[in-house]
């Protein structure tokens, strides 16, 4: 699996790295694992940033002056109501930093439907939305990178293709 990523676009391709298993692939099955690929690319890229970690699979930084003023406020203010477990109204915390204030950036992040190539297929990650919610992706991932995908991201994204794969060659083994 070979990533490309800008800052709207994370591109899945079936064909790098597997193009001896592509030789047996109809161009459907193709499609097929690049869709399975990308979908797991963005279930593990908003999994990953719920639990407040980066392209790097670190931590992301949370100091109050990173976020609006309104946010560090409630951030703020939900540190002062219990020095345990901070949080705030929902029942978030506020002790990480995981972008979901309103659910909106994480809600725009998606897969676009696989596109057939001459050696297998190719599937776009990328973040829609209006310009407000791209303007917030853009400034959150200039002050802590989130948007791309992590090296456990590959991991499982690539074990995912290979099993499909396997399944759709009827290789999988009975469990």
């Amino acid at each position: 699996m070979r990533q490309g990523v800008n800052m709207w676009k994370i591109t899945v391709d079936a064909d790098q790295g597997f193009q001896d298993f592509f030789s047996w692939f109809t161009p459907e099955q193709a499609e097929i694992v690049a869709n399975v690929g990308a979908q797991t690319a963005v279930t593990s890229l908003k999994e990953r940033v719920f639990a407040g970690k980066g392209v790097k699979d670190k931590p992301m930084r949370y100091k109050d002056k990173i976020y609006s003023k309104e946010w560090a406020k409630i951030r703020r203010e939900g540190r002062k109501k219990t020095k345990t477990q901070p949080a705030i109204p929902g029942g978030k915390t506020t002790d990480k930093r995981d972008l979901t204030m309103t659910g909106q950036m994480l809600a725009a992040v998606h897969a676009k439907d696989a596109i057939r190539t001459a050696t297998g297929a190719t599937a776009i990650v990328t973040v829609g939305g209006d310009g407000h919610v791209k303007k917030k992706a853009l400034n959150n991932q200039f002050l802590t990178p989130w948007f791309g995908i992590s090296p456990d991201d590959e991991e499982l994204t690539a074990g995912v293709m290979r099993d499909t794969m396997d399944e759709l060659l009827g290789r999988r083994e009975n469990k």
